[in-house]
């Protein structure tokens, strides 16, 4: 099957494949290896770590990392912590 300007479906795919990784290796960057001014010249994933460890223990809830999901792009979930007594402290 062919598409605009001569592209078969094959080559679209590989295309998408190739944005794809592009955008999570800048991701990446931009999260863990870039310091923000905002920030306080922290990188977002060292000011989010910084933060949750401030708020977890008033709330009860935290987020998971990409360590958690292992690494896959999941978006942001919220978990429950101290889920051993089935979610009640």
């Amino acid at each position: 099957m062919e598409l605009g300007k001569g592209r078969t479906v094959k080559e679209v795919c590989q295309m998408i494949v190739i944005a794809d990784q592009a955008y999570y290796r800048w991701r990446m960057d931009y999260n863990h290896r870039r310091p923000h001014s905002r920030l306080g010249w922290m990188t977002p994933a060292a000011f989010a770590a910084r933060w949750m460890s401030a708020t977890v223990g008033s709330s009860g809830f935290g987020f998971a990392s990409s360590s958690e999901t292992h690494g896959q792009s999941v978006g942001l979930i919220l978990i429950q912590v101290g889920a051993e007594n089935g979610g009640r402290s």
